[in-house]
């Protein structure tokens, strides 16, 4: 089923200012992109308003759909427990 404790938002790099109340500040904060390019804009700008729980997902999609298949999440839940 889905995962209750993570909130996924897709924001474009040029909509953040306006959407940032979208985000919320008490929470970890995982940016990406294909490249880690605009993720490293929005890093930095989040750290900027005071964001303090922000990573930049290295290897952007490919990274973030790799870790998500579902033997290496079973693999890294397994190992958490």
């Amino acid at each position: 089923g889905a995962l209750p404790n993570i909130e996924c938002k897709n924001i474009p790099l040029d909509e953040l200012p306006d959407r940032i109340g979208e985000i919320p500040k008490d929470k970890f904060v995982a940016v990406f992109c294909p490249a880690n390019f605009r993720s490293g804009m929005a890093y930095c700008y989040l750290l900027k308003l005071g964001f303090a729980s922000v990573r930049i997902v290295e290897g952007g999609y490919a990274a973030l759909t790799d870790a998500i298949k579902p033997g290496p999440l079973f693999k890294a839940v397994q190992a958490r427990s």
